[in-house]
Formats: structure tokens, sequence, C-alpha cells
């Protein structure tokens, strides 16, 4: 990004600020205020010599060969293990390439394999595609799957995604272009795992000569996608342009280059938006989204994610141990209200017993319509609230701490409503914001520093399945640094359900196993659901792209096209 490109968005940011002061609201983005717009600016003048370099780079292509994308987070890392964030995830997924992948209708389609066999139900023979090559040349070989794969699996290397290999036994190269995965017990879920980023292939070659700062600013990284980085300006953006070894022929590449810019303010992302400085934010507020319908030249779009917000109870720390307790709680709360005045009634869906709903069943739906239609739906009732309370071990004088992040406008919005209504059965909630990072040590961190009595949070479906919410989070051998049970929650039943749900073949063997699995989390309320809600994205109209529910994995920068005029 050129100095005169970077002042013009330190200008929307000054203006952007100048029209929040005036219209706040509780669910606009808190993003920047001026001290950190100062930041920003010195930041600036620091990496001039930086951003000189990549605006070389970027006068050698064209603006209407160029996508500009918002990125809310700024990104440190995309080494492939760390591919857990959909912002690191929409950059790999432009440079590195998985086995396979997810398709718009959240099907599985093959992207590196050829082909594979099953010859039983612990085996699969993975036939990698020939004439595939690496951005450096090199080719795609069953070494560098199989190096890639071990990475994933291996959860010394700490990453995110070693879960989904705790089934695996082995992983041998069998031939040149062949690779072999053998599994300890039967698993319907292992090509789901595939389809994320767990199966993105790296060059080994390329990481051994980096391995100190593979995947950093530094270090970089390769891959065989359609592109690769040209200049990365840690805090300010990174450059990509189309690989000129790119194998898949088929496939046209529409923009030549993609400069994502770090704008961790969605209202100065959405504001860059409207006077044409980028082409895609994602993230919005709903006040930001519903501002941006029907405003020409923008298309908005909001897919459901297959996500959730809740209410988490740190079940190991008394009294929230106490299942009475948490139902009062979970009784108490108004979700109604939650979608009517921070959702416009239209972005999110009021959360049930359940950490996921309808739209998450993608396979035989049907089977679970009398299911979803007798749950339990924990739909307010104080009278019902007050009686678990008196059964709780909680006593008269409770004064628990919800944590929420802190730079989340509605993330806050929530917490005071939650506060309210828990003041109706005389539960004396206190707030505290906290930072994106506390929020992520507190899930992520372990048993030891998860210093939390309530957590707001939020969860993307891993699969289009439920088991794609409630395994990786209330599974116990999940719990542990690293592991998503942020809720020290254990019960053997749960456990076994999950276990033979995925080792059973019958699809309605297994739909029973999963409802008799998550009817045990809705009676026992380690989370209350507060809503299922979209994602909000704005494109510009210049840009032809349709976000799909699986915006975690399967947001690939290849397929933006330019809009037919």
């Amino acid at each position: 990004m050129t100095v005169l490109r970077k002042n013009r968005i330190l200008a929307l940011a000054l203006a952007g600020l100048l029209i929040l002061s005036g219209c706040g609201s509780a669910q606009s983005s808190k993003g920047t205020e001026e001290g950190s717009t100062i930041e920003v600016a010195e930041k600036t003048q620091e990496s001039s010599k930086g951003t000189e370099e990549a605006s070389s780079v970027e006068n050698d292509i064209s603006a209407d060969d160029t996508l500009t994308i918002a990125i809310a987070d700024e990104i440190n890392n995309i080494d492939i293990i760390h591919a857990y964030s959909h912002w690191v995830n929409l950059v790999l997924n432009g440079i590195v390439e998985g086995l396979f992948y997810y398709d718009n209708d959240s099907h599985i389609q093959s992207r590196l394999v050829e082909s594979y066999d099953q010859p039983d139900d612990k085996t699969y023979v993975y036939h990698i595609k020939s004439g595939v090559t690496f951005s450096t040349g090199d080719p795609v070989t069953a070494d560098d799957v199989v190096f890639s794969l071990e990475r994933q699996r291996n959860p010394e290397n700490g990453g995110e995604l070693s879960w989904m290999f705790e089934n695996v036994e082995s992983i041998e190269k069998t031939g040149d272009l062949e690779v072999t995965v053998k599994l300890s017990e039967p698993d319907v879920t292992w090509q789901d795992s595939l389809a994320t980023t767990a199966s993105l292939v790296v060059s080994q070659k390329y990481f051994e000569e980096h391995s100190e700062n593979f995947g950093t600013a530094e270090g970089g990284i390769v891959g065989s996608g359609p592109y690769k980085i040209e200049s990365w300006v840690p805090g300010e953006q990174i450059v990509l342009v189309e690989n000129e070894n790119y194998w898949d022929t088929s496939k046209t590449i529409d923009f030549k280059k993609v400069v994502l810019e770090f704008i961790s303010d969605t209202s100065v992302a959405k504001l860059a938006l409207l006077q044409g400085e980028v082409d895609y934010v994602a993230s919005l507020t709903p006040d930001e989204a519903h501002e941006l319908e029907g405003v020409e030249g923008i298309n908005v779009q909001t897919p459901y994610p297959y996500s959730e917000h809740y209410l988490s109870f740190n079940t190991s720390r008394t009294p929230y141990d106490d299942v009475n307790l948490r139902k009062a709680i979970s009784y108490a709360i108004d979700r109604q209200a939650i979608v009517d005045s921070l959702f416009y009634g239209k972005y999110a869906e009021v959360g049930t017993g359940l950490l996921y709903g309808p739209s998450t069943v993608t396979v035989e739906p049907e089977l679970w319509t009398d299911y979803f239609a007798n749950l339990e739906k924990y739909e307010r009732n104080i009278d019902t609230a007050k009686e678990y309370l008196a059964k709780s071990s909680a006593g008269s004088d409770l004064n628990p701490v919800l944590k929420y992040s802190a730079s989340n406008s509605t993330d806050e919005a929530v917490a005071i409503i939650v506060q309210q209504n828990l003041a109706e059965i005389g539960i004396n909630v206190k707030l505290e914001g906290v930072s994106a990072s506390e929020i992520s040590t507190l899930r992520y961190g372990g048993s030891e520093t998860r210093d939390y009595d309530l957590l707001l949070t939020t969860w993307w479906s891993d699969y289009p399945d439920p088991v794609g919410v409630i395994s990786p989070m209330f599974i116990s051998t999940n719990n542990i640094p690293g592991g998503s049970n942020w809720f020290e929650y254990k019960n053997e039943e749960f456990d076994k359900l999950i276990l033979e749900s995925n080792h059973e073949s019958d699809s309605k063997v297994r739909a029973k196993e999963l409802q008799d699995a998550s009817t045990i989390l809705a009676d026992e309320q380690p989370a209350a659901a507060l809503y299922y809600y979209d994602y909000l994205v704005a494109l510009s109209d210049r840009v032809d792209y349709e976000i799909s529910p699986l915006i975690l994995y399967n947001q690939y920068l290849g397929d933006f096209k330019k809009a037919k005029k």
C-alpha cells in the first residue's frame, strides 16, 4: 500500500470518528479511538520504506486487476498448523491448497487428490494428482503430503487442528504420488477433516529452509495455490500476486493481485468500501450491515456459517458445577430481546437448548425433524428460573463475573442484557471486558488459565454436522492446552456416544447417537445458547463472489471474479 493510499485510509478513519461521535449506538463497532489513530500514523512513518517497496509492485498491475480486502484482525502467522481463523484461512487458501475442499453447498470435493480407495473402514489410500507444482516450480510429492499432515497431527507442534488427527494410527508414503492413512477406529468424519485446512500441503523443502520463521512475514510460506506472497508489512498489509507456476490451467484467475489491508475498525473499513478504497469488508456489526443494505454499488451478504454465540459456564468452579444454577441462568435470559434489539430481528435466530440448530444438520435432516420439535427451548421463564435457583447450592448472595470481548460492542450489549436479566432472579453480575488475547487464553490455555465464572464467546462448526460443534467443545479429551473444552465439562456417557457416532456408518443409528449425546448437553447446560448468527459481509459490485456457509475454511481468493458489466 502506498503512503498516499494509507493517508486516504487514515482520512477515512478520522472522518469515521467524527461521524461515530455523533451517532454512537450500543451495537456500533468500538474499534479505533483517537489515541490508536495517532499510533497508526506513527506506524505509517516507520514502515514507509516497506510501503514504498510494495507500491512498486502495485504499479505493475492495474487497479482493475487488483482485489482489495479489509482484514479486521492483524495477522502475524499463516503457518498451516494455525489455520483456525477465517482471516488467516482467507489468506492461506490463496497460497496453499489441500487434499479436499468444501464447495458452496458444503459438499466435499477433490483438490489435490485425483482419486482415493478405501480397502477397509479404517484405511484410506490417496492418489495425488500428477503435474501439481508449488509456486517455486518444485513438484508436489507424496513426501510433501505426509510431511504436512504429520505436522498437523503432532500435538507437540501446538497446532489448533491436531485434535482432528487423534484417531489416526499412521500416515505413510506408499508410492511417488500415493499416501495411505490408517485410522485406529472407523470414523465417518475423517473425510470432513481433510476438507478443512487440516489437509493443506506445503513444501517440505521450503519449510526445512525456513523452519525458524516459517509462516511469518520474514519466513513466508510456499504452496501450490493460485497466488504467492509478494510483500508483507506487519500491521499494515499483505500483498499477493498471481502464481505464474500455477498448475491448474483450467482455472482462470481474474484478479492478478490481492491486497489485504489490516483495518481493525469495521466502521472505518465500511467507509473505505463506500469510497472505493476496498472491495470486501467482513465481520460487520448488525448496524453496519443494516446501513449498507440498499446502498448502490454495494452487495450485502448474510450467510449462516453454522455459528452460535453463547454463555459458557466454568463447570469446574463452584457453584457453576451445579446444573440447577446453570438451568436457572439459562431460563432467565431473554434471547428474543437480544435478537430483536441487536440484530434487527433478521441477522440472527434465537438460540435453544443446544449450541446448534437445524441448519447445521446437512445429512438426512429429515431424521432430525421430530428431535428439534421436542427439544427443550429454554424460552425465558422467570418463575422456572427462580425454581431452579432455589434448588441449587448457590445460596442467596451470588455475584458472578461475566467476561466478554472488550473490543466487540455487540458482545458488550449482550452482556448488559444478560446482566439485567439475571438481576431479576437475584443474581448480581459484574461485567468485565477483556482483550481478544485474554479471551483466547481463557478458551485455549488449559485448566490453569481458565479464570472465569461466565464467559461470552462464539463457535463456528468445523463441519456441516452436529459433531463439528459438540465434539471439539465438550468431549473430555479436549480439555487440554490448545483444546476447546474450556467449559471443563466431563460426561462419560456423552464421550461414549460421540465416539460411537464417529464409528457408525448407518446414518439412522448415528443420528440417534448424536441426538442422545445432544440431549445430555441440553439437560446439563454447560453452555447456554443465546443466538445463531449470520456472518455479515459487504462487497463492491465490481466483484462477483458468493460467500458460503463454511466461511471458516472455504473462502478461495482464486474464485473471486470480476462482475460482468
